[in-house]
């Protein structure tokens, strides 16, 4: 009797963990919007390329929505983090060093030695592991490289980010390194330390993408980082990076959020372009999310990086 039983109570013990947690089960699972996930997919193994938002949360990293994110890290929480994202077979870009005021001089230049400091805040933690396992693809040096007014009026100069990407690897070797500047603003000279540029969509109203389409902001993009030797992240900026369309006033003063359509269009384009090792987009926030029809447009994006080869994002 006993026999008889042990297959239907094993049967109905799988189902009710699943149904705790169906983010978790070992079977295909879908998202509210019917969104799968493939069984068994580590970080090495997962298709295409990582798609999501900066600062996501990690009560997200489960969500077939994101297969990536940019993850701002500080020593008390990066074990933990790490780890949930490499459970959920997701990639992550981290960022170590904090906000640009904690390594800028009085006049708002950017200091290296500060830099350094932060950055020695990490030191002897083991991110190799991560690499190996696949869910750490890079190290975010520095955001806004190539703004002058974000830097005291001056933008970082190769030199500086050449040292940049050279003391990471004087820590961490196999650790790809990449800075948030397009290429077609990071100069002429071909990078021999430094692995990745980030071009980020600013609507056809801002530069760096002031009146091009997102294919051939894609291609500019993609072809000054071939010249530089340097892999390439795309990203969309949701809060700012819109064309007026939404009317929804962005965070930056006479800048207005992306809509839903705006964000399949170009979310696509760049999620699908074959040079690209990944789209991590400025940034998540729920009420984005919850616009009308953001969902939808969002796992469209996001079904565009997982059908397509995977890129390394160290060329």
């Amino acid at each position: 009797m006993l026999d008889r039983l042990k297959p239907a109570v094993s049967t109905a013990l799988v189902l009710a963990a699943a149904g705790c947690n169906p983010e978790q089960s070992n079977a295909p699972s879908a998202g509210a919007e019917g969104v799968a996930t493939p069984a068994f997919v580590t970080s090495a193994t997962a298709p295409g390329v990582p798609v999501g938002d900066f600062h996501l949360p990690v009560s997200e990293f489960g969500n077939p929505r994101y297969t990536g994110s940019l993850q701002a890290l500080t020593r008390s929480v990066a074990t933990s983090r790490l780890d949930a994202a490499r459970s959920q077979a997701r990639r992550v870009i981290v960022s170590l060093v904090g906000g640009r005021k904690l390594y800028q001089n009085a006049d708002g230049t950017f200091n290296l030695a500060k830099w350094k400091g932060r950055v020695d805040l990490f030191r002897g933690y083991d991110f190799a592991k991560y690499v190996s396992a696949g869910t750490v693809i890079g190290h975010y040096l520095v955001d806004e490289a190539a703004c002058a007014k974000c830097w005291g009026g001056k933008t970082l100069t190769y030199s500086q980010i050449e040292e940049m990407s050279r003391y990471s690897k004087s820590i961490w070797p196999t650790l790809p390194t990449g800075v948030r500047a397009p290429p077609s603003l990071l100069g002429s000279t071909k990078f021999s330390s430094l692995d990745f540029g980030w071009a980020q969509w600013e609507g056809p109203l801002w530069k760096p993408s002031y009146r091009l389409t997102p294919e051939q902001f894609r291609d500019r993009e993609t072809s000054r980082a071939r010249a530089l030797g340097l892999g390439l992240v795309f990203g969309l900026n949701y809060l700012n990076g819109g064309d007026r369309s939404s009317g929804i006033p962005g965070t930056v003063s006479g800048k207005y959020e992306m809509t839903a359509s705006e964000v399949r269009r170009v979310g696509k384009v760049l999620a699908a372009a074959s040079y690209g090792c990944g789209l991590l987009s400025w940034k998540y926030s729920l009420t984005f999310v919850g616009r009308s029809g953001m969902k939808t447009a969002l796992n469209e994006v996001a079904a565009a990086g997982r059908n397509r080869s995977r890129v390394s994002c160290r060329q």
